[in-house]
């Protein structure tokens, strides 16, 4: 399989790209896009649409292109995988409590009819939806499917996302990008490399990703109080002050951990809304960012895949919003060590709002403040 990756930002350069591939005998099948709600995403889809290319993808924070980072602008990766090597699968929902786990579940349906192994891209969007619900309905129906993907953003202005999914672009949506793994050699991984500080909390109020107490204080209070942020904090705010700087290491009751991040806040009741579940009952610490070397860190979790993945025709990265904020330019370190361990394979990606992926030793989870990857190879005859 062949692999390209570019940025662009206009409907007119993206089919300028596809037309410069093309004269090299180069004939893309698939488009995965990424791009900034800024751009004419909508034109960039119908655009690819009109020419045979099927699309996959979604709105970011921000966007990825081999080792170069940029925002307000889109990035492209063009295949040639063979159209009965994968199969683009999509759904809507409504933000409400259980859709998206029965969008989910109904994808994860037919999913496990396609192929005898899969492995799935995710593309999720909606704000205010729970994460973790998408992980449940996947498990419901395709459990032996290996899973990374990640939540649409909108350049953190916090209104609308949208995923693309061939003719679909929808702010309620799910789309799946399926694999077969009798096809294609596959390698992934989720690290966060955050840190946890504090002593132990109890969530005493909480329903799905909405949470109202801890250690029955009010939850925006509780933040407020301990890391010294204005009473008065907007809802706005809350993603920056507290979603970037100090998300919740959630402790489940088999004693694994997993970040969740505050993307909304209800000033009124004082309650914050999660990107994914957070249980009533919950042992939670506070976590921090990392030290700088969190960086070469990542690389080396990363280079993990290596020995069982020598070569890859593709990388795709799922990154959340809160690492490139935290990290700023060091980003692109990350980055650029991720992509040279398959020796600068192609590589697209986007900084998310939550990722789905696998951490070492793991199953699949729904996680924050993380950095997901996976490696690709076409299997030849």
């Amino acid at each position: 399989m062949k692999a390209l990756s570019h940025f662009v930002s206009s409907p007119s350069e993206a089919i300028k790209r596809l037309y410069a591939v093309r004269k090299e005998k180069f004939e893309p099948t698939l488009a995965v896009v990424f791009s900034s709600i800024s751009v004419d995403y909508t034109g960039i889809v119908k655009a690819l649409r009109a020419e045979s290319i099927d699309v996959f993808g979604c709105t970011t924070a921000g966007e990825i292109a081999n080792a170069e980072v940029q925002e307000q602008s889109a990035a492209i990766m063009f295949m040639d995988m063979p159209r009965a090597h994968y199969k683009l699968l999509s759904s809507e929902f409504e933000v409400s409590p259980g859709s998206l786990e029965n969008a989910a579940a109904g994808l994860g349906s037919v999913i496990d009819k396609l192929f005898e192994k899969s492995f799935v891209l995710l593309n999720i969007s909606g704000l205010g939806v729970d994460g973790e619900e998408a992980v449940r309905g996947l498990r419901k129906n395709a459990a032996k499917a290996e899973v990374l993907g990640g939540l649409a953003g909108d350049d953190f202005a916090m209104k609308t996302t949208y995923i693309f999914a061939n003719d679909l672009i929808t702010p309620k949506g799910i789309a799946a990008l399926v694999l077969d793994k009798a096809r294609f050699q596959t390698a992934d991984m989720a690290t966060s490399g955050w840190k946890a500080v504090g002593v132990e909390k109890t969530i005493t109020k909480s329903e799905g990703n909405i949470v109202y107490e801890i250690d029955n204080e009010p939850a925006i209070d509780v933040f407020v109080k301990y890391f010294k942020l204005p009473q008065d904090i907007s809802s706005e705010e809350i993603v920056l002050q507290i979603g970037v700087k100090f998300p919740l290491h959630l402790i489940r009751p088999d004693k694994s951990t997993v970040l969740r991040a505050p993307l909304l806040g209800n000033v009124e009741n004082r309650s914050l809304i999660f990107a994914g579940s957070v249980p009533q009952g919950s042992k939670v610490r506070f976590a921090v960012a990392p030290d700088l070397d969190i960086v070469s860190q990542t690389i080396a979790d990363l280079s993990t895949l290596k020995p069982n993945m020598p070569e890859a025709d593709a990388l795709l990265m799922y990154s959340c919003k809160a690492r490139h904020a935290t990290l700023g330019p060091l980003i692109e370190q990350e980055v650029a060590g991720s992509q040279e361990i398959w020796g600068n394979a192609p590589l697209v990606g986007f900084f998310s709002y939550g990722e789905f992926g696998t951490q070492k030793n793991s199953s699949l989870d729904f996680h924050n403040e993380t950095c997901c990857l996976v490696a690709i190879k076409e299997i030849t005859d």
